[in-house]
């Protein structure tokens, strides 16, 4: 006799229509998940992935004590052992069905899921949608609540854009089309969004969700100093370069600054290479911002970055060679295969590319701060934008609400 452990799902259906055609005895035993019952200490014993199916054979062909599988796949492929059926006894046809059952397994099945969800619901999986189907899952858990949260919504708001740029696309507002919103990379980093902190002493901590935090302990982060009396709403933390250092982000409220523009009056800017920055406006005010500046940052770091790329190619990864060659040593053999160079980004250059984003970061804030005060001092409420791309000009109604000159307050810190 069987014992399954089901619920009304496409994997619970699997085992079941299996074991009604090899027509084995088995009994159910329901696991509502929906309700949680598959985190009860006595079914995380049978399934420590906390999924069903999973089953019980109380009779195995060994004769020994009842057996406990997991996992639909690993389910099917005992079962079909266990009755010597559906699983042919040559190694050709025994991989032809291997192939088959792992391709359902990662492809097929989760799709097939995703697709029966839309073709219900007749719309994408909306946030408040997800979060009924991610709690249970073991990566949600493992992060805190919030952050776990606002997550899901940044996977929200990409999935809402991309599908509102293609309704554009399709009623003739846009003929650009978009991409679709990607996975990470295998082992890829994401930015960890904190929606409120509790800083004591000058110092918060990372929220984290008690299983994490009795793994790995506690991570605490200085508040930089000319932040302790903001109020802060947001600390955002983005990976660099594969995690080597962090970028740390902080939203806080400030003081609104009060201002007078009007629609009449208009600023034209014409962005270039040489010229960052060519502005004019109505009353005949015209300036000019530097861009060579920039040009020189770029040219140095292209230089400096070639330098390094050709020193990293010419390095060995067998070190021993290059000891012995040292030492007047024997050369590797003729026509004997090049060694690979080191791969990736290395510390040298990661430290150069940060240097490049801050001087360049820091170079178009000024711009942005000088063009926004003239427009401030002199009330234009119309800003008209070209930048060197074809067909790229846009405009902006600075006197309309919605694009009133309002600074967005936020401070970066890099941890190493």
């Amino acid at each position: 006799m069987i014992d399954l452990y089901y619920w009304t799902t496409p994997n619970g259906h699997k085992i079941t229509i299996f074991l009604e055609e090899a027509q084995l005895d088995y009994n159910i035993k329901l696991v509502n998940i929906g309700k949680g019952e598959q985190f009860e200490p006595e079914f995380l014993k049978i399934s420590p992935n906390n999924r069903i199916p999973a089953i019980i054979d109380n009779s195995p062909v060994d004769g020994g004590e009842p057996i406990s599988i997991f996992e639909s796949g690993a389910i099917l492929l005992y079962l079909a052992q266990k009755i010597n059926q559906f699983l042919p006894a040559d190694i050709r046809g025994e991989m032809e069905v291997m192939q088959w059952l792992f391709w359902q397994m990662g492809g097929l099945g989760p799709m097939l899921g995703q697709n029966h969800h839309f073709f219900r619901e007749r719309e994408r999986l909306t946030y408040e949608s997800n979060y009924h189907i991610c709690k249970s899952n073991e990566n949600y858990r493992i992060l805190h609540t919030d952050i776990a949260q606002q997550t899901m919504k940044v996977v929200d708001r990409s999935m809402k854009s991309f599908l509102g740029l293609l309704k554009a696309i399709s009623i003739g507002r846009c003929d650009q089309r978009p991409q679709l919103p990607k996975y990470l990379p295998k082992d890829g980093y994401f930015p960890l969004i904190i929606p409120r902190i509790k800083v004591k002493d000058g110092v918060f901590k990372i929220p984290m969700s008690r299983q994490f935090k009795k793994e790995y302990g506690e991570v605490k982060i200085q508040l930089p100093e000319r932040l302790k009396d903001k109020d802060i709403k947001e600390v955002r933390i983005h990976p660099k370069y594969s995690a080597r250092w962090f970028e740390i982000e902080y939203i806080y409220v400030d003081e609104k600054v009060e201002t007078s523009v009007t629609p009449d009056k208009a600023i034209a800017i014409d962005l270039g290479v040489d010229n960052l920055a060519a502005c004019f406006d109505t009353e005949g005010h015209q300036f000019l911002i530097d861009g060579k500046r920039l040009k020189s940052i770029n040219q140095w770091y292209n230089k400096r970055n070639a330098e390094l790329q050709s020193l990293k190619d010419e390095q060995r990864c067998d070190l021993g060679d290059s000891h012995r060659r040292r030492r007047g040593g024997s050369q590797p053999p003729r026509g004997s295969a090049p060694r690979e160079g080191i791969k990736g980004f290395t510390h040298q250059q990661a430290r150069l590319y940060q240097w490049r984003n801050d001087r360049v970061r820091d170079y178009l804030n000024k711009t942005a701060r000088i063009i926004i005060n003239h427009c401030l001092t002199h009330q234009k409420g119309f800003l008209s934008l070209k930048n060197p791309r074809p067909k790229s000009a846009w405009s902006v109604n600075l006197f309309d609400s919605y694009y009133q000159f309002v600074c967005f307050p936020f401070s970066r810190t890099l941890v190493q």
